[in-house]
């Protein structure tokens, strides 16, 4: 490929007979060796195991902390795990053995019906992790300003400010969306995008196993880390041709859904054809969406309905949001979900609410004061402290606790876990110097009844008693374990 100046759009002679654009400074090469080392792996995992701490890869790599072990010393012991697998796992991307695991699906509504595709924490999830790590600060420049979605520092609520600004400017909105955009990604003109980005052969080579990993010819899976990624730079070439060819500037996007504003409504129908246009010949993608709007009248996008002078909730949002406050208050009585989950969900609701102008709506459905009511009750449980642990009955206890004391939980699941042992009475010896002795055997001596100036010795040993509180209240030792680690 040529090179060409950062700013000016360059079209190889290649690409322009495919219509294709290439708006970048170079092709980035020597990559693999910022992605095979150890430090990258290492982050990578870290990222991976964020909120699967249930993983059985996850407990598999970090391990228990065994009995008598301090937690300094597991934690040493962990990092030497950690460092060993992912060292492992070097060796086997390093080598050419890893390829794309087969996929697991599940069906999810969302509140479309789509289909989930996962693949195991180790190695899929983890390598993803790794080759992110390289290459979405690459991917990142190459964007256009306007592109919201999963970027750091972007969002839905930039976007949705960006809109409001646009809505307040110009008179007429184009709105876009690619008809069931991740299945319909081509595989063959995905990995052409790519290659006119990357040059390093194995890292190539990698993102061709990733991308022609599903069968067919179409269809960048729903739940793989790079899917979003790789979406976001495969419509990257549609903003780039909008921006440098139709000389569309004002465009507001959120993975596949778009927004384009005109003050001449002829001219963006103009545009918004020759968009389709190359969608369908270039990118081998269908619109199943395309309507013209009046920005005066409100322009929906991203959850919110945007006016000049003002931003709604859509009327789909605000139906949604008022079913599951109402929920909530049902689920937190009858303990489905804590005091936390129901004041982080709370939470969520209105700090999604208060980006629009919805004081009437959130007073109509308590949401203001739910919210400050549980935040208070919060408040109460801090004031009053950690309870004695007599007074711990219950996983929906523990599960209370564990995000307003983290500490405390902590020790009483410690001990909770150490207090399952009992000394039970195995045998009478002739002597004291027959028993054993050690860390879960010991002698103990004990009056004779009947002869009080007789001394008898027992052998006890130290048992897990099945009817011990822990087992009682409904836990195995592996989920202490578990809770204990991720509080650590």
């Amino acid at each position: 490929m040529e090179e060409y100046t950062t700013g000016k759009p360059f079209v190889s002679r290649a690409a322009e007979s495919k219509g294709l654009f290439a708006f970048m400074v170079r092709r980035h090469g020597n990559l693999y060796e910022k992605f095979i080392t150890l430090d990258n792996f290492i982050c990578a995992f870290h990222k991976a195991k964020k909120g699967r701490r249930d993983n059985k890869y996850v407990r598999k790599i970090l391990g228990t902390q065994r009995k008598n072990e301090t937690r300094k010393e597991y934690e040493k012991r962990r990092e030497k795990r950690i460092k060993r697998f992912m060292q492992h796992l070097i060796y086997i991307v390093d080598s050419g053995k890893f390829t794309t695991s087969e996929y697991k699906t599940r069906d999810i509504k969302d509140p479309k019906p789509r289909t989930l595709y996962i693949l195991p924490l180790y190695p899929d999830r983890i390598v993803q992790h790794a080759l992110v790590n390289v290459l979405k600060p690459i991917w990142d420049k190459l964007f256009i300003y306007n592109s919201y979605a999963c970027r750091e520092g972007k969002g839905q609520h930039k976007c949705s400010k960006k809109i409001s600004e646009y809505v307040k400017r110009y008179k007429y909105c184009a709105q876009t969306d690619v008809s069931k955009f991740y299945p319909s990604i081509p595989h063959n003109e995905l990995y052409a995008v790519i290659q006119r980005k990357i040059k390093d052969k194995k890292i190539l080579a990698l993102l061709k196993d990733i991308v022609y990993s599903i069968e067919g010819e179409t269809n960048t899976p729903i739940g793989n880390l790079l899917s979003q990624h790789l979406g976001n730079l495969y419509l990257n070439e549609a903003d780039q041709f909008e921006a440098h060819v139709l000389k569309l500037k004002a465009i507001g996007r959120y993975m596949d859904d778009k927004s384009h504003f005109s003050n001449n409504l002829p001219e963006l129908k103009e545009k918004i054809e020759q968009f389709e246009t190359f969608l369908s010949e270039n990118l081998k993608l269908k619109l199943s969406k395309k309507k013209f709007l009046r920005c005066d009248n409100g322009v929906p996008f991203i959850g919110y309905r945007h006016f000049p002078g003002y931003v709604l909730l859509k009327k789909r949002t605000a139906k949604r949001i008022r079913k599951k406050v109402a929920k909530l208050d049902r689920l937190l009585e009858e303990k489905k979900i804590t005091l936390i989950q129901y004041t982080s969900t709370l939470g969520a609701f209105y700090g999604w609410a208060k980006h629009a102008n919805t004081y009437n709506f959130r007073k109509r459905i308590g949401l203001d004061e739910k919210f400050e009511n549980a935040r208070k009750r919060i408040k109460e449980v801090k004031m009053r402290g950690f309870p004695k642990y007599t007074d711990i009955a219950t996983k929906y206890d523990v599960e209370n606790l564990k995000a307003i004391f983290p500490n405390e939980t902590k020790k009483f699941l410690e001990s909770l876990r150490d207090d399952r042992f009992v000394w039970v009475t195995v045998s009478p010896l002739a002597s004291k110097e027959i028993g054993v002795t050690d860390d879960t055997h010991r002698v103990i001596e004990s009056m004779d009844q009947d002869n009080p100036e007789t001394i008898l010795y027992y052998q006890q040993e130290l048992i897990e008693d099945e009817h011990a509180r822990l087992f009682r209240m409904g836990y195995t030792v592996e989920q202490v374990n578990t809770l204990i680690e991720s509080l650590s």
